[in-house]
């Protein structure tokens, strides 16, 4: 009897023993599990199989780098992809001469953001930054353009500014939204976003955009309305207009009646001077003239007639030889002076001095050529 109860005193210890060790390990359970955060679940995404990229695009289907660079980006957002597994993961990613641009570099491109600035700059449209700058602040809208289509190429733009040099992203909406307000082709249009830059300077470029493409349908409407009323209008100055139309007919019908008066006048054939008879100034006859004159003039010293009584018939043209030389009688007429018989003079000559007599004032031995003009 002692022995059976000896055993279950030991049976009773032995239990009690399991009961606190059992306590124990649940503490200590409790313990580890609240100190220790729960394990991540990671959901990979059901999406396109990443393909490889080799470089310039040979098919239609090819993806360009531009996007082949925004799917690689979203696999390693997805995958929870670190910096140095990233880098490795594209190169994984990459083929023929893309790869070998990337391994040729060797340790200078070591990060996925390293990776992605040569690919662009290597594979893609091969314009510098500075070329897609002048591009983008010289976009502007075309005339029929659509203004949504216009704002996306804008923004590509832009973000071909961004993966060349990121500090531009700092500032994307306000330089995109000033970009806007620029580069659009109504007028209008440019006003209002200036104005809304102005006073809601926290707008996204996307609110903007949408802002502008709601008040250019409503200013459209407004325009159409305006048209409608001018047509109105129009129709109602009808026969004012009819009757002005009618008095420039007639004003254009009387020009050129004119027009064509004065073109008969010009064409009619002008009027020819008539000379009349040729009269000799010496014998005062018709049909010759004073040179061909049959009738010379009589010399003084054959008994021809003084100054005061000269033969009407005669002319003896008066002329003055110079300021200081007067004449005191008529000179000889030309047609004696080319006579035979002056040639025959000399001063010695009684006749000579008669036709050139002498003065105070002048000597005797006048020059002839003086005489005879």
């Amino acid at each position: 009897m002692e022995g059976m109860e000896q055993l279950r005193a030991e049976l009773e210890a032995m239990k009690v023993a399991l009961q606190a060790e059992k306590e124990e390990r649940e503490k200590a359970t409790a313990g580890v599990s609240s100190t220790t955060p729960p394990a991540k679940q990671i959901y990979v995404a059901a999406g396109r199989r990443l393909e490889r990229f080799r470089g310039k695009t040979e098919k239609p289907s090819d993806p360009s780098v531009q996007e082949w660079v925004s799917d690689v980006k979203g696999q390693l957002t997805a995958r929870q992809i670190g910096e140095e597994d990233g880098a490795a993961f594209i190169i994984d990613h990459l083929a023929g001469r893309a790869r070998q641009e990337i391994l040729g570099r060797g340790d200078t491109v070591k990060s996925p953001e390293e990776i992605y600035c040569v690919l662009l700059k290597v594979f893609g449209d091969g314009e510098t930054l500075p070329q897609i700058q002048q591009t983008f602040f010289s976009f502007r809208q075309g005339q029929g353009e659509d203004l949504l289509s216009f704002s996306l190429e804008l923004m590509e733009l832009f973000n071909s500014m961004g993966r060349l040099d990121v500090s531009f992203n700092v500032t994307r909406d306000k330089t995109l939204k000033g970009r806007l307000a620029e580069a659009v082709y109504d007028e209008g249009l440019r006003r209002e976003l200036r104005r809304m830059n102005i006073v809601s300077p926290e707008l996204s470029f996307f609110d903007a955009r949408d802002r502008a493409i709601e008040w250019l349908g409503t200013s459209r409407v407004k325009t159409q309305k305006a048209v409608a009323v001018q047509e109105v209008k129009a129709e109602d100055g009808a026969h004012g207009m009819k009757a002005r139309l009618e008095r420039q007919g007639e004003q254009l019908k009387r020009q050129q009646q004119q027009i064509e008066a004065l073109l008969q006048a010009m064409q009619r054939p002008a009027r020819r001077w008539s000379q009349g008879p040729r009269r000799c100034y010496n014998c005062q006859s018709t049909g010759h003239l004073k040179r061909d004159c049959p009738h010379p003039p009589s010399s003084p010293s054959s008994g021809g007639t003084s100054q005061g009584t000269r033969d009407p018939q005669q002319f003896v043209p008066q002329q003055s030889m110079a300021q200081h030389f007067v004449p005191s009688s008529p000179r000889p007429n030309s047609s004696f002076l080319s006579s035979p018989q002056y040639s025959s003079l000399s001063p010695s000559s009684p006749q000579y001095g008669s036709l050139f007599p002498s003065s105070p004032q002048h000597s005797s031995s006048f020059p002839r050529s003086l005489a005879l003009s």
